[in-house]
């Protein structure tokens, strides 16, 4: 053993070895280095799901878990990828062959944003997996934007233009206006054809983009199973008087993550709600989804974040909060499962029960957490894995209305007084 290291340790130096090695190798000495110590290569799992403790955008370099199978370089303001997914597109010299087609490094262009189609995705804040299976090097120069058009003209379409409003207004004409209403605007027919704009067909549907939006700020994934599966047995057992609520706020969370709402809605029958009222309350979420979201779960948890940051926690303290802030993130929930022991191990904190002391006496006395003891589980010191209510001030997060929010804020309309009785129950 080496002298002062632990044999964890000594794993965690040779796996992050091993990892800094393939990365010279593939890159050459300087570039490696570059690449290494910019936070800008880490590694993956046979998932390509990022194998680090933390997110990928912000992680500690020096402990890599041994199991990883694949490296991964993250984008930034010098590097955009195009991920080319048809094996018959590619062409060229792209930087890595993949078993769907190639990856394609270019310098970074104005208005250009992360965008995932069929037949390609456009990363730019993202990460692409260089190495590892189905994954062949072939080199690191970055292609101008220019030139990839040229390849793929399809990409040219996903960059924002200042003539988007000119080409939005072609084939419309404008006259005087009489009595305050515009006279001459004309049914004229859309440019170049023949179809009226009465008769013009949209073929557009909502986007799902919150998972991904989750991942690309965060670098954490949204365990969309794991909630649904966890919606669907609690809508079961949700009692009359409160059904018609609950499935409307689940159906919505469904559509925001892009679930299908087919297991939700026999759950609601079994709970007693008729077909005909689960179907119209289904469709009503939708309708509300796709007009307007309202606030993710991700902006209500930034914004937990902020006020525990408010309190001045000391590095510790700030990490657990971080740690129930990925939980939350990740389970879809603002009362998340939080291990004590999972936070003390991959924050590396001096133990699960310092752990435990920070969220049941730090945050909980500071009015940012509130612990959830479900019947039959009471706290006996055997048991570390609760859920934990995110609040502000004592209020419950989902309360707050996060734009106006400048501590407790305005909760349904009312001063924040007097309402801490809400807290409770899981989202």
């Amino acid at each position: 053993m080496i002298a002062g290291l632990s044999i964890l340790q000594i794993g965690d130096l040779l796996t992050m070895s091993k990892a800094y090695a393939l990365t010279t190798d593939i890159f050459g000495i300087e570039l490696g280095i570059w690449l290494w110590e910019n936070k800008m290569i880490f590694p993956v799992d046979d998932q390509k799901q990022p194998a680090i403790r933390g997110s990928w955008k912000d992680y500690n370099s020096e402990k890599i878990p041994s199991n990883f199978a694949g490296l991964a370089v993250r984008t930034n303001d010098k590097l955009h990828i195009v991920d080319i997914d048809r094996p018959d597109w590619v062409q060229g010299n792209p930087n890595i062959l993949t078993t769907k087609g190639a990856h394609y490094w270019y310098t970074p262009v104005d208005g250009v944003k992360n965008t995932r189609q069929g037949d390609f995705d456009l990363l730019t804040n993202a990460y692409g997996v260089f190495w590892g299976k189905g994954k062949e090097f072939q080199h690191s120069e970055l292609h101008e934007w220019g030139d990839l058009t040229k390849m793929f003209p399809a990409i040219e379409a996903f960059r924002s233009s200042s003539n988007t409003i000119n080409e939005l207004f072609d084939g419309i004409t404008y006259g005087d206006s009489l009595g305050g209403l515009t006279k001459g605007i004309n049914c004229r027919t859309l440019p170049n054809t023949d179809t009226s704009i009465f008769s013009k067909k949209v073929g557009k549907k909502k986007e799902i983009t919150y998972p991904r939006l989750v991942e690309d700020s965060t670098g954490f994934v949204v365990d969309v199973n794991r909630y649904r599966q966890a919606q669907v047995t609690q809508m079961e057992n949700v009692e009359a008087g409160k059904r018609n609520n609950r499935l409307f706020r689940s159906s919505l969370e469904f559509h925001r993550l892009g679930l299908d709402t087919t297991e939700l809605e026999k759950a609601a029958l079994v709970a007693g709600l008729d077909q005909r009222e689960a179907s119209r309350t289904i469709a009503s979420a939708y309708a509300r989804w796709e007009d307007d979201e309202g606030t993710s779960p991700l902006d209500r948890v930034a914004v937990w974040l902020g006020a525990v940051e408010a309190t001045d926690p000391t590095d510790s303290q700030w990490d657990v909060a971080q740690y129930v802030a990925r939980c939350a993130l990740e389970q879809h929930s603002l009362a998340p499962q939080v291990s004590q022991t999972r936070a003390a191990r991959d924050n590396e904190l001096l133990s699960q029960r310092y752990a435990g002391t920070v969220l049941n006496t730090t945050l909980v006395k500071r009015g940012l957490v509130k612990k959830i003891v479900r019947p039959g589980k009471q706290a006996n010191g055997l048991d570390h894995c609760n859920n934990y209510h995110l609040l502000i001030d004592g209020i419950p997060l989902e309360y707050i209305d996060v734009e106006c929010s400048t501590g407790a804020g305005q909760i349904d309309g009312r001063e924040s007084a007097g309402a801490n009785e809400k807290a409770g129950g899981e989202q």
